[in-house]
């Protein structure tokens, strides 16, 4: 007998008492603990209160039969586990199809040949103990999963806290800012506007104008991620020429590369119509453009490249100058994660995260990478839609 079976107990239910008493001993010496039954009813009493790890059963019992008993014993979630082996007076197969029709394992014919019975029972009990450490395992299965549900639940519940953090501080910016700016801003222009024809002043004012219409577009680029990210909209979906809009981004985000003195090269051919909102989508190139010229050094050129795959066109705006550090790749569009300055040109503000939230929401994507050391090149991929039938093609420039 395998030792890890030793101290197994198994109940023998029989109505001869020259069987219990045989199987007694012989179990007995093999280290099992065993128990006797002369009447099934009895076992079955029994086994509420405690349950045995196999059932020795005899068909033949004078109150009812085996077959009755052991339907008994898998009815009751307790037993229903535990094997029985039937043991048969009559070895006729509708005696061994009964058996195993009514839950039990096996069946042994009477006279009993010890050394089978020893086997069977060895067997029986592998089997059970393998059954008990798989629902053992399940259960520490479940404990796990239930403690992983936990812990994800308390992570998710820890990032709502945050997000919803960073919301109420974007509609802080958005709302509760722009009154007290705009009577700064009114003050601020009254003592400017006394100095307005002094020559020795002008350089005062450019930074002033600067700085008052970079807080204006900080105000609001973060109403509008308040509006992407806490109201999910709604928003305006038409077919638009992308050449369009990449035209009207490039008008936008050329005062910035003036000032810094960055050129911003020609589109390319843009034959394709994207679905979206034309005023958004053009905000996020404006945005886009805007980074490429931060990332440029002076005199260099932002260009843009057209690619195709399948249903998407691909627009991709290069720069020449510095390139993103590593360490920043992975929130390169997270909103107020980059707090360092990594350009030339500035710091970046929420136009990337903005950018990449308006392209997502028409089914789009945005992306950044280094061109080895000499720059950067975002790549913009937005889904093409056919043109509408009464509109005449978009006149090229």
């Amino acid at each position: 007998m395998d030792g890890s079976q030793e101290g197994s107990t198994i109940w023998v239910v029989d109505d001869d008492a020259s069987v219990r008493k045989l199987l007694t001993d012989y179990l007995g010496r093999l280290g099992f603990r065993v128990d006797t039954f002369e009447v099934g009813l009895d076992a079955i009493e029994a086994a509420r209160a405690r349950t045995p790890d196999l059932f020795l059963l005899d068909i033949g019992l004078p109150d009812v039969n085996g077959y009755a008993v052991c339907k008994r014993l898998k009815a009751d979630p307790l037993t229903a586990p535990v094997p029985v082996i039937f043991l048969s007076g009559w070895d006729e197969t509708v005696d061994r199809l009964n058996a195993f029709g009514c839950g039990g394992v096996d069946c042994l014919s009477k006279p009993i040949d010890l050394d089978e019975l020893r086997v069977r029972v060895d067997t029986h009990l592998k089997l059970r103990l393998l059954q008990r450490q798989l629902e053992g395992q399940n259960r520490q299965l479940e404990d796990l999963v239930c403690q992983r549900s936990r812990e994800l639940f308390d992570a998710h519940q820890r990032l709502s806290i945050l997000d919803h953090a960073k919301s109420a501080f974007l509609e802080l910016i958005s709302h509760e800012l722009r009154t007290p700016l705009t009577g700064l801003f009114g003050v601020a222009e009254i003592l400017l506007g006394k100095t307005a024809s002094d020559p020795g002043q002008q350089k005062l004012h450019r930074i002033y104008w600067n700085t008052q219409a970079r807080l204006m577009q900080i105000i609001e680029d973060a109403l509008l991620l308040t509006r992407i990210d806490v109201s999910k909209g709604p928003f305006n979906r038409s077919v638009l020429p992308l050449r369009r809009i990449v035209a009207a981004a490039i008008a936008s985000a050329s005062p910035l590369a003036s000032s810094r003195t960055v050129a911003i090269g020609s589109p390319p051919e843009l034959p394709q119509w994207v679905l979206g909102d034309e005023r958004l989508l053009a905000r996020a190139f404006t945005s886009l453009i805007e980074t490429s010229v931060k990332f440029s050094l002076a005199g260099e050129t932002v260009r843009f490249e057209l690619g195709d795959r399948s249903d998407h066109a691909i627009v991709a705006i290069r720069s020449r100058g510095r390139t993103v550090p590593e360490h920043v790749f992975a929130r390169f569009f997270d909103v107020l994660a980059i707090a360092e300055p990594i350009t030339p040109g500035g710091d970046l503000g929420l136009g990337p995260a903005l950018a990449q939230r308006i392209v997502k929401l028409f089914s789009g994507g945005v992306t950044v990478r280094n061109e080895g050391d000499s720059g950067i090149v975002l790549e913009v991929t937005l889904r093409t839609v056919e043109a509408p039938a009464a509109c005449p093609p978009e006149p090229p420039g």
